[in-house]
C-alpha cells in the first residue's frame, strides 16, 4: 500500500489519526479516563510509526544495495575482457617498444578498477550484513594477514606484541579478518615510503573501557597532513596512485558494526597509530 507514496504523507496521516482519536477520547470519556487512554493511543501510534519507518528505510536501502550489486557485476565483466585483451597486446610487443609502457599503464588501471569494484561490493555487504559475533583469537588473524601481505607486497619488518592474557575479542570472524587485513595493509603501504620500513602491532585492555581490547598498529611512514586525515574515512578518497579509497572506510564501518571503533592518533617521533577497539568476550 505504501509503495510509491511519499513518506511525508504517511507521517501526516499518523498525525491526523492521533488528533482525531484524542478528539474522540475528549468527547466520549470522563476526565479520569482521558489521560490513561490517551497515553495508550499515543504509545500504539508511536510504535506504528517506528515500525513503518523501519520498513520504509529497509525497503529503500535494499533497493540501493541491489543497484550497487548490479552495477558492480556489470562493470566487472567488461573489465575482465579489457584486462585480458591488454595482456594479449603486451605479448605482441618487445620490451623496448613505446607501446609496452602504455599497455602496462592501461593494465594497472584496469586492475585498480577491479579492486575498486571488489571493495565497493565489500563495503555494501558489510553495511547490509548483520554480524554474528563470537570469541575470536586475534593472533591467528594477525599472522594470516601478515603472511598474505608479505607475499603480495614484499617483506617488511613487523613486530608483534599481543597481550597473551587477553588474546580474544567478541566479533564476527569475517569482520575481524577484514579489519586486521586492511589496517595492516594500510600500515605496510605507508611504511614503504620510509628508509627502513617498520610496522608494529600490539594489543592491551583499554584503560578507559576495560571491557574492550585495543589493537594498535604503528608504522614509520610519513604522517598525513590535517586535510588528509579529515578525509581519510571518505569512500574513494586516496593519496595512493593505485589506491581505491575504500580500505579504511571499510575498517571503520566493520568496527562499528561489531560494537567497536577505529581511529588514528599521531604520536610525536613515532608516526601515526591506528587504533582498533573491539569488545572482549563476556566472562
Amino acid at each position: 500500500v505504501q509503495i510509491g507514496l511519499d513518506h511525508r504523507y504517511i507521517n501526516m496521516a499518523y498525525g491526523l489519526a492521533r488528533r482525531f482519536l484524542h478528539q474522540v477520547i475528549n468527547r466520549k470519556l470522563q476526565a479520569d479516563e482521558r489521560d490513561r487512554l490517551g497515553r495508550i493511543v499515543d504509545k500504539v501510534l508511536d510504535l506504528s510509526i517506528l515500525i513503518e519507518t523501519d520498513a520504509f528505510i529497509s525497503s529503500t536501502t535494499q533497493c540501493d544495495h541491489e543497484v550497487i550489486r548490479g552495477i558492480a557485476h556489470q562493470v566487472r565483466n567488461p573489465l575482465t575482457v579489457i584486462g585480458g585483451n591488454i595482456m594479449l597486446l603486451q605479448k605482441k610487443v618487445n620490451d623496448d617498444d613505446p607501446r609496452k609502457g602504455i599497455y602496462d599503464t592501461m593494465l594497472q588501471e584496469a586492475k585498480r578498477m577491479e579492486r575498486m569494484v571488489k571493495n565497493v561490493v565489500m563495503y555494501n555487504e558489510v553495511f547490509q550484513k548483520e554480524p554474528a559475533p563470537e570469541p575470536c583469537n586475534i593472533e591467528g588473524f594477525v599472522m594470516e594477514a601478515i603472511k598474505e601481505l608479505k607475499a603480495e607486497k614484499g617483506d617488511t619488518n613487523i613486530d608483534v606484541h599481543l597481550d597473551e592474557n587477553n588474546n580474544q575479542v567478541f566479533a564476527d570472524k569475517e569482520g575481524l579478518k577484514i579489519i586486521i587485513f586492511h589496517v595492516l595493509q594500510n600500515a605496510f603501504e605507508a611504511s614503504k615510503e620510509a628508509d627502513s620500513p617498520r610496522v608494529k602491532i600490539s594489543s592491551r585492555v583499554s584503560g578507559s573501557k576495560p571491557e574492550f581490547l585495543e589493537i594498535k598498529v604503528v608504522n614509520n611512514g610519513p604522517v598525513p597532513d590535517e586535510k588528509t586525515l579529515s578525509q581519510i574515512f571518505t569512500p574513494f578518497f586516496s593519496t595512493k596512485a593505485m589506491g581505491t579509497g575504500f580500505g579504511l572506510p571499510i575498517v571503520k564501518l566493520t568496527a562499528r558494526k561489531n560494537q567497536g571503533n577505529f581511529r588514528f592518533e599521531i604520536v610525536e617521533d613515532a608516526g601515526i597509530v591506528s587504533i582498533i577497539t573491539l569488545p572482549l568476550p563476556k566472562r
